[in-house]
């Protein structure tokens, strides 16, 4: 049997438009053998984003989606995507036929480089569908990053224009990752990453990661269990490195939903997601 990726992509990612907030955590775990690579990611949200599975054969014509200088393409492979249709048709993930995975979450620390006009673009919340429409690998994706520029326009959001600050994870069937990120107007790449969430940036997340070994909170008993971004992070990563061995696809499967279930925000009296009737998508 081929080694597999599979992916479960589970809605969770707290975000309030109003005030900025998002709570995405991702990570991913190698079962080896034929079972392969699996990854998770919850989204809780405060909003309906009326999200769509959406599945783009080979052969689509599709665009940057950006006006002037906007990359243009057709799609050398099929793929499938969840596509926020509230939020600017925002593409949040998705997985190609080559086990190709794109994952995209808030990150406030992000600084755009300034525009390059001499490089073609590709609005930045739909450059998952470049990816995925036109990479095998995660070393293809990162060898023609160069080549192009991602740019986060605005976007209306609630009558307003605003900006949404993210950074992306590329993951493929080989357990090959990278976390690319914008910190202080600079390209950012990190390989081999295994667990995120949202702030601080990747370097300052690796501090507090250490911290908490240091300090005997990297351990099942003492694990942070807050709701904010570095106590998910260092639970996420403790999560992928001590999973289990699985037996089957279906074993492994729920001990991914587990994890993802340990990291996401329940309903709490009082919280931003109390007034939200289906947080589930």
């Amino acid at each position: 049997m081929n080694k597999i990726i599979s992916r479960v992509i589970l809605t969770g990612c707290i975000f309030s438009i109003a005030s900025a907030t998002f709570a995405c955590s991702e990570f991913n775990h190698n079962f080896d053998g034929d079972l392969g690579v699996y990854t998770t990611i919850t989204m809780d949200l405060f909003i309906d984003l009326k999200p769509n599975l959406t599945i783009y054969p080979r052969g689509t014509k599709e665009t940057g989606g950006l006006k002037n200088n906007s990359l243009t393409w057709t799609d050398k492979y099929g793929y499938v995507s969840i596509d926020e249709t509230n939020l600017a048709n925002l593409i949040g993930e998705g997985l190609n036929e080559k086990g190709l995975v794109a994952h995209l979450l808030y990150l406030g620390d992000t600084i755009q480089p300034k525009r390059d006009t001499s490089k073609p673009d590709v609005n930045g919340l739909y450059w998952i569908r470049y990816v995925l429409g036109n990479f095998a690998t995660v070393k293809e994706v990162l060898d023609n990053l160069n080549s192009y520029q991602i740019y986060n326009p605005p976007i209306e959001i609630n009558g307003k224009e605003s900006n949404i600050p993210v950074h992306y994870m590329v993951e493929d069937k080989t357990g090959d990752s990278a976390l690319i990120e914008y910190i202080n107007g600079k390209l950012t790449v990190h390989r081999n990453v295994k667990a995120i969430s949202n702030e601080p940036s990747y370097d300052e997340q690796q501090k507090i990661l250490r911290q908490a070994k240091e300090l005997g909170f990297y351990n099942i008993d003492k694990l942070p269990g807050g709701a904010n971004s570095a106590y998910r992070f260092v639970r996420t990563t403790f999560i992928s490195e001590n999973l289990p061995k699985a037996k089957s696809m279906n074993q492994a499967v729920n001990y991914m939903f587990a994890a993802a279930d340990s990291v996401s925000v329940p309903f709490i009296k009082g919280y931003r997601n109390e007034s939200l009737n289906n947080p589930s998508l």
